[in-house]
């Protein structure tokens, strides 16, 4: 690995990750699973933001959610896509599902 790749992983590594929605703001299930409280382990926000607006480490939301189906959404989160690694030993069918409305009516077609 070249220095200047390890120094981008380095640093990509180290940016602040992004911040959790107060739980109190929310009742929808998906973006309960993105901003971790209905798993702890599923950590949508850490790198997209509790909002979805983006962070140093992955996009906003805005800005791909709407040029996406719902199958290529269901595939991006199970799969992962670039940086963004995938979750399907994490969620259940049902879980993606609810991310995938959750995305779907925060952020558009």
């Amino acid at each position: 690995m070249s220095i200047r790749v390890a120094a981008f992983v380095l640093l990509a590594a180290c940016a602040a990750p992004g911040k959790q929605l107060p739980r109190t703001a929310i009742t929808d299930p998906g973006e309960l699973l993105f901003n971790g409280y209905a798993k702890p382990d599923v950590t949508c926000y850490k790198c997209h933001n509790g909002d979805g607006t983006g962070t140093k480490r992955a996009p906003a939301l805005a800005t791909r959610v709407p040029k996406l189906t719902d199958d290529q959404l269901r595939t991006v989160i199970l799969e992962g896509r670039g940086k963004m690694p995938a979750w399907r030993k994490h969620l259940t069918d049902d879980e993606v599902a609810q991310l995938t409305v959750f995305l779907r009516a925060r952020f558009g077609r």
